[in-house]
C-alpha cells in the first residue's frame, strides 16, 4: 500500500473538520479503509486480502495477477440470471474476463 498523500477534497465523507482539512491530508490507506467500511455498511462481506491469497487454504484466485475472483463472478451471474441458459451466462463471463478493447473507458 502506498503512503502517497492525497489532498482532502471531500471532507464530509471522511468526517474531517475544515480546520484539519487545512492541516492534514488523507492517505490512500485512509480512503481504502473508509471505502471498506462503507461497503460493509451496505452488506458486503469484507475479507482481508492475505486470507484469500493464492496458495492459502482459503485461496479464491490462483495468481495475484487475477483481478477478478472468477468463481464469485460465476456465482453472481448465475444467481442474478437464473433464467438465462448456462451457455449465455458463460459467454457473458468470458466477455467480462476478456474485454475486446485496450481502452478502459470503452470496456467499462
Amino acid at each position: 500500500m502506498s503512503d502517497y498523500k492525497l489532498p482532502v477534497l471531500v471532507t464530509h465523507t471522511f468526517g474531517i473538520s475544515m480546520t484539519s482539512r487545512l492541516m492534514n491530508s488523507i492517505t490512500e490507506s485512509d480512503i481504502e479503509e473508509a471505502d471498506l467500511a462503507w461497503l460493509a455498511e451496505l452488506g458486503y462481506t469484507v475479507l482481508h486480502g492475505p486470507d484469500i491469497a493464492p496458495e492459502t487454504p482459503l485461496a479464491e484466485r490462483s495468481r495475484y495477477e487475477d483481478v477478478v475472483v472468477t468463481q464469485r463472478l460465476r456465482d453472481a451471474v448465475s444467481r442474478l440470471n437464473p433464467n438465462i441458459p448456462a451457455e449465455s451466462q458463460e459467454e457473458a463471463i468470458q466477455k467480462i474476463l476478456s474485454p475486446n478493447s485496450p481502452a478502459l473507458v470503452q470496456n467499462n
